[in-house]
């Protein structure tokens, strides 16, 4: 089904997209390929609170890689947060 949600965001049916990735999470809450797709789908739609809480569900229980790639992500979000400000 993780293959759903990406296929569908190529064609642009994000809702779509979003059903199959949480099926994927009802099955296995921890699927951490899951979460960061689920993450960056909500990013790219600006939603910010909601792809920080995914990426957050990937660090749980992660070692310090996982770190690493959590700081990453919220410095994404942290950048898209400031231009969406500059625009206004």
């Amino acid at each position: 089904m993780n293959n759903l949600g990406i296929y569908t965001i190529i064609k642009k049916r994000y809702e779509e997209a979003e059903k199959y990735y949480l099926k994927v999470l009802d099955l296995d809450s921890k699927n951490s390929e899951t979460l960061n797709s689920l993450g960056n789908l909500y990013k790219n739609q600006g939603r910010y609170e909601e792809a920080e809480m995914e990426y957050k569900k990937i660090r749980v229980g992660r070692q310090c890689s996982c770190d690493k790639l959590f700081r990453s992500f919220c410095m994404k979000i942290w950048e898209e947060r400031k231009k969406q400000k500059k625009k206004i």
